[in-house]
């Protein structure tokens, strides 16, 4: 896994692609748990520390300048970001929603990364996770969101599920809470 985000990544934004096909676009899900596989790569050899941090740094400066708004081609939209993106621009892809679930998964690679300890070799990597330890889709996580015309919010959690997996790993915020991991994987169709 880690080669496939690592090889197909592109190196100028960190954007990794949905799949192999030629010109696939990326997919933010993907990048998120790329972002979350750098620090086990780094931990385990595969890359040296100055390379995960230096990767992972790119990728958050990435989504930090990101045209965010209600364009149909920006990155993303009141914290929430397109599934689909081009690989080169990074801009939103054949006509995607803005998804709850793959925003989650780019935001927990995000805070992942940042907490990984590599701050001492790329200091800009918690201010460039920063961004992403707040407010999703209004004052509260998961809020009401006013969309662009032509986009569809899809979502795979509920709002509030949602907001505890963006908050789980937020340095300035503690969920007051006690995850009841059963509960949530029945409700979500889960067994096991």
């Amino acid at each position: 896994t880690f080669q496939y985000f690592w090889k197909e990544a592109n190196p100028g934004n960190g954007l990794v692609p949905d799949n192999t096909g030629k010109g696939a676009p990326s997919s933010i899900a993907a990048v998120g748990l790329a972002l979350a596989c750098y620090p086990v790569a780094v931990e385990r050899g595969y890359v040296s520390r100055r390379q995960g941090a230096r990767r992972c740094a790119t990728t958050l400066r990435f989504f930090a300048e990101s045209a965010q708004g209600p364009q149909p081609d920006a990155t993303g939209y009141q914290g929430f970001y397109y599934h689909f993106l081009d690989m080169r621009t990074g801009r939103r892809a054949q006509d995607s929603e803005l998804s709850t679930i793959d925003t989650a998964l780019l935001l927990a690679g995000a805070l992942t990364a940042a907490g990984a300890g590599e701050e001492d070799l790329h200091p800009d990597l918690l201010r460039l996770a920063d961004q992403f330890d707040g407010p999703v889709g209004g004052p509260v996580g998961g809020g009401d969101v006013q969309l662009p015309g032509d986009v569809e919010l899809v979502e795979g959690l509920d709002p509030g599920q949602s907001c505890f997996v963006d908050s789980a790993g937020a340095a300035s915020f503690v969920a007051d809470v006690e995850l009841d991991v059963q509960g949530l994987g029945e409700e979500l169709g889960v067994r096991g």
